[in-house]
């Protein structure tokens, strides 16, 4: 609804308590987000650390520092990135500031670049599910008998988070999500296309994703 619009005062005022509502589990997701971000990266500066200290007072290494390391590397980045979506801080090349766009011009450059980035990511969330579940079979475990690939399942996780907000805060009006969500299952429908017919899908999917790169 238009602010400046009088007859979408009962709508704002229908939607009050429901963000009211909605703004405590938010407040409280948000910081419970950047609580295990601070965490992680507490951890991954204190473990190299304590490694050095365990090995110089007992001569030998502290075994799996390194893998955990990597595996809180793994989460810490993509933390990153769902807090980086939250705040619609994903890196972009600010072509319709570098333009000055405005108005319906810049909305629709926005809910072209946010359909096409929603999609991707989704498709990517996809894709690290499949992977969670192959390395299911994997044996390779870190200190403490954890699995690796349970601390791979941020990926998906970190994916689906970055892909929801960049529909929701990318996106102004209710049209711009719906968009959106189209794009996810129109991207999803090229799964359809026959193995040896996807000459067309790869080099449109590249050029579009090209276009929404350079905007």
């Amino acid at each position: 609804p238009d602010p400046g619009d009088p007859q979408s005062l009962p709508v704002r005022q229908s939607m009050n308590p429901l963000l009211k509502a909605a703004e405590g589990p938010v407040n409280r997701l948000r910081r419970l987000e950047d609580s295990v971000s601070i965490i992680i990266l507490a951890v991954m500066v204190f473990l190299p650390c304590l490694a050095v200290l365990v090995r110089w007072v007992s001569g030998t290494a502290m075994a799996g520092s390194n893998l955990w390391v990597q595996a809180l590397n793994l989460w810490i980045a993509f933390t990153g990135g769902a807090l980086a979506a939250r705040t619609s801080r994903l890196l972009s090349l600010s072509t319709s500031t570098i333009l000055k766009l405005e108005g319906r011009p810049k909305a629709i450059v926005m809910g072209f670049t946010s359909a096409v980035g929603t999609a991707v990511t989704m498709l990517l969330a996809y894709a690290s599910v499949q992977l969670v579940l192959v390395e299911r079979s994997s044996t390779v475990t870190l200190f403490g008998g954890v699995p690796m690939w349970l601390m791979q399942t941020i990926m998906p996780v970190g994916f689906g988070a970055m892909a929801l907000r960049m529909a929701w805060r990318e996106n102004d009006s209710w049209k711009g999500r719906v968009l959106c969500m189209v794009a996810v299952g129109l991207a999803f429908s090229l799964a359809l296309f026959p193995p040896g017919e996807r000459d067309i899908v790869v080099w449109g999917g590249t050029a579009l994703i090209g276009v929404a790169g350079a905007l």
